[in-house]
């Protein structure tokens, strides 16, 4: 008996013989024609089940060192003559190539993805995606993608997208460190200093991807909704792992919003600082003059400055003529630079209004205060948020379209429909009752 018990330790329960031992195992079974099951533990990470149509067996693989799939095929070769064995295997695990559960989730493979309401180009856009950015994958229409990414839930384009098996390949490449506000409207300011700007306010549980490379024990700094900059101080954020969410448009019209309203603040104090230096010069040309000539000129500042006065509390719309101005030579590069930005801001408006849009760049342009160049005042900080956009990138070496390229074009030229007016807003997002100045109104846009 000792010995009998030996040989089966030996021979018979050894883990070296596994593989041997359950072909005949699996053989007896089958000629007997009862099903077994060769037992294994649970910490296995694969499983195969064997099908006959009678019996059936079902294999356990805890050992992944001694049964793999190599040993499942030669198990399947010897009992083939007495019975159909089929190989499947356990695929849930096969996602967990990353520590964030990619399930049911996709990754953004663009640089710039709209979100809209409902599966069609034409429907509103609820939200934008950057490169990176994830969300869960609720469904599918066509050739679109319903999902769901932080706040907003929509519609994106399949093709612009990578999900289950293939978001896990690239997951850990778009990782990034995320900042969470922990109260309730915090400053995000323009430079790292509470003598900066504010830029945006930021809510509670409002999340964002940070620069670690800008960032220190004091500040962080973190990317916005329209791709720009600013700084939050890290007493009010939370940092970790993860990866970018959906931004809702809301998001980007409070920044749009405030850009705009740190912009006119610049603009009065510029122009209250000309105005000063303009009287001190006027004031020292004065004193050199006779009285009589004092006198004329009194005379002359007072109606001035009823004039002034009269224009600056006339805020109704106007309406523009078309003027002709300088015309403003560019390289092609330029060219295709301002029908790009057309383009990516009007698009879906009428001829006019685009030739208006190019005539607002080109306004900028012309008093230097946004930059010298073209691209100076396109990419200026906080201005055409649209320069974040696939629609921009893509009309950069085509000009967007036929009627955005003649726009550009028109403008470069010296056609001008609008004026000296250096701004526009979306009808539906402005009140022209708070407009200072005139303004005039063309399809879906104010022009002020």
């Amino acid at each position: 008996m000792n010995r009998a018990g030996l040989f089966l330790r030996k021979n018979v329960l050894s883990g070296r013989f596994f593989v041997r031992n359950t072909i005949i195992a699996l053989i007896f079974a089958t000629v007997v024609g009862t099903p077994i099951i060769v037992l294994g533990n649970n910490t296995g990470d694969k499983k195969a089940t064997v099908e006959a149509s009678e019996p059936v067996f079902e294999v356990n693989l805890s050992e992944a060192e001694m049964i793999d799939e190599n040993s499942l095929s030669v198990v399947k070769n010897r009992i083939g003559a007495e019975a159909s064995v089929k190989l499947s295997f356990k695929t849930e695990t096969l996602l967990a190539g990353t520590e964030f559960d990619f399930n049911g989730k996709f990754i953004t493979k663009v640089s710039s993805l709209n979100i809209r309401e409902n599966a069609d180009e034409n429907s509103e856009i609820v939200g934008r995606l950057f490169e990176g950015a994830y969300g869960t994958i609720l469904g599918e229409e066509g050739d679109w993608t319903k999902i769901s990414s932080g706040s907003v839930t929509g519609y994106v384009k399949t093709e612009y997208i990578l999900k289950d098996k293939e978001a896990v390949k690239i997951a850990n490449d778009y990782k990034v460190k995320i900042a969470t506000v922990s109260e309730s409207s915090v400053r995000v300011r323009d430079e790292g200093s509470t003598d900066s700007d504010v830029i945006y306010y930021a809510s509670l549980n409002e999340a964002f991807p940070v620069n670690a490379d800008l960032t220190n024990d004091q500040w962080v700094n973190i990317r916005l909704a329209d791709s720009t900059y600013g700084y939050i101080s890290s007493e009010f954020v939370s940092v970790k792992e993860g990866f970018a969410e959906a931004i809702p448009v809301s998001r980007l019209e409070d920044l749009d919003r405030i850009k705009e309203d740190n912009l006119r603040e610049k603009v009065k104090e510029e122009e209250a600082l000309n105005s000063e230096n303009s009287d001190n010069d006027s004031s020292y040309s004065e004193s050199e003059n006779t009285s009589s000539s004092d006198n004329s000129s009194s005379s002359s500042d007072n109606s001035s400055s009823s004039d002034k006065s009269s224009s600056s509390s006339s805020s109704n719309e106007v309406s523009q003529g078309t003027t002709t101005e300088e015309a403003v030579n560019v390289d092609v590069s330029d060219r295709y630079l301002l029908a790009a930005i057309v383009y990516a801001e009007s698009g879906g408006e009428p001829y006019e209004g685009q030739l208006a849009v190019a005539n607002v760049v080109l306004n900028r342009l012309r008093t230097g205060y946004y930059g010298n160049t073209l691209s100076d005042v396109i990419y200026a900080p906080y201005q055409f948020s649209a320069t974040s956009t696939s629609a921009f990138q893509n009309a950069l070496t085509t000009g967007g379209s036929s009627t955005s390229l003649a726009a550009a074009d028109a403008a470069l030229a010296g056609t001008n429909n609008i004026g000296s007016l250096k701004n526009f807003r979306p009808t539906w997002y402005i009140d022209v009752s708070t407009i200072e100045g005139s303004y005039t109104i063309i399809n879906n846009h104010v022009f002020f």
